[in-house]
């Protein structure tokens, strides 16, 4: 009787729609696969891309036996993505990766040395450097290294793409929301919610992460903004933020009346802050 495969530590996954090109896509997926910590398994899901994006990916994985891909002939969003891949997945750690950026090669040692050092953190994320479109460096997201509620006011205090759940964590939470206001602020929501019920995250105080400038760059629109504002509201709430929360929740609605370059200004003053 043959023995079903070892199962690996931690579970990366990543869910992609139409990445920009080839070379984006196999150096955010390069950087996966040379990490100083080698057991683990890259889940990523093909979320109904258009263009040759399948094919780059299905080329990497026939690199590399940890890559498990999977592929979805309609467009179901991120959130959506994300949890098929944690359906799949079997990694005691449940790790992010986004396409368009770059994980330091010692990113998943350390962040899971932090773990097991710190069993009351749920997850943990990193600082990051922040690149252009051709990988040059212009600057440096710190984060707070251990949030507290009122760090959800502003923006959010973690870095979706840097950060390491424990599977039990992220699991008993539910995953991430997939439908309604939450679904293209599914990071935002699902952080504050792990908040409001006890969880508590951590962010390493070194650039593990290289975070892209297209990622910066890309519109938000003003119903984006109205379903921001719900997000907030609602998460402000269950961290009993409310009432003295309220200017930071209008913050959205307040970046529509603004003329776009002074919106573009404040967006990239509060990611690279």
């Amino acid at each position: 009787m043959r023995s079903s495969p070892k199962k690996p530590v931690i579970s990366i996954i990543m869910g992609v729609y139409n990445c920009p090109d080839r070379q984006t896509a196999e150096r955010s997926v390069n950087s996966v696969l040379n990490q100083s910590f080698p057991d683990f398994e890259l889940i990523i899901c093909d979320d109904g891309s258009d263009n040759g994006t399948f094919e780059w990916l299905k080329a990497l994985a026939h690199s590399d036996k940890r890559i498990k891909l999977i592929r979805r002939h309609k467009n179901k969003g991120l959130a959506s993505a994300l949890n098929r891949c944690i359906s799949l997945s079997r990694g005691d750690f449940i790790a992010r990766q986004d396409i368009d950026d770059i994980s330091e090669p010692n990113r998943f040692e350390q962040q899971l040395d932090f773990l097991k050092e710190h069993e009351s953190i749920a997850f943990v994320g990193s600082d990051c450097l922040l690149a252009d479109e051709n990988g040059v460096l212009f600057g440096r997201r710190h984060m707070p290294e251990r949030p507290k509620a009122p760090d959800f006011l502003f923006n959010q205090p973690f870095i979706h793409g840097s950060v390491m759940f424990r599977r039990s964590a992220l699991t008993s939470a539910g995953g991430y929301k997939t439908v309604g206001i939450s679904r293209k602020y599914e990071d935002y929501e699902l952080f504050m919610r792990l908040y409001s019920t006890g969880q508590k995250g951590a962010n390493i105080p070194r650039c593990l992460y290289r975070f892209s400038e297209k990622s910066l760059g890309r519109r938000v629109s003003p119903q984006m903004r109205v379903d921001e504002f719900f997000v907030r509201l609602r998460g402000f709430h269950a961290l009993g933020l409310l009432p003295r929360s309220l200017p930071f929740l209008l913050k959205p609605l307040a970046m529509i009346l603004l003329p776009p370059r002074l919106t573009a200004k404040i967006r990239a003053f509060s990611e690279a802050r």
